[in-house]
């Protein structure tokens, strides 16, 4: 996954840009023609977003930037969860084909 996360602490917010997604799991090997990012600030799993579905690419191209709010001074005690998941993941089927933890 291509991402750039950007801090500024002094005003609490981390801001993170999606890419690109590499190699995901295409129809054939068991994954699925639509793509997504899903994001969610950890510890406190309430500031969620995701970027729009992509068909029919492995490689998908997202170029989507989301920002997230925390409290000036314990930007070091949150982290982000990435998940790249197919649609059918998204609309509530099972598994992620990558997590990652900023």
């Amino acid at each position: 996954m291509s991402l750039c996360v950007t801090v500024a602490g002094d005003v609490g917010r981390m801001s993170v840009t999606v890419h690109e997604a590499r190699e995901l799991p295409t129809k054939e090997r068991g994954g699925s023609q639509h793509s997504q990012v899903r994001l969610m600030l950890l510890p406190t799993r309430k500031s969620k977003h995701r970027t729009k579905i992509r068909s029919g690419d492995d490689n998908p191209q997202f170029q989507e930037a989301f920002t997230f709010k925390v409290p000036p001074g314990q930007l070091t005690s949150h982290s982000v969860l990435l998940l790249s998941a197919s649609a059918a993941a998204a609309s509530g089927a099972a598994a992620a084909a990558e997590s990652k933890h900023l």
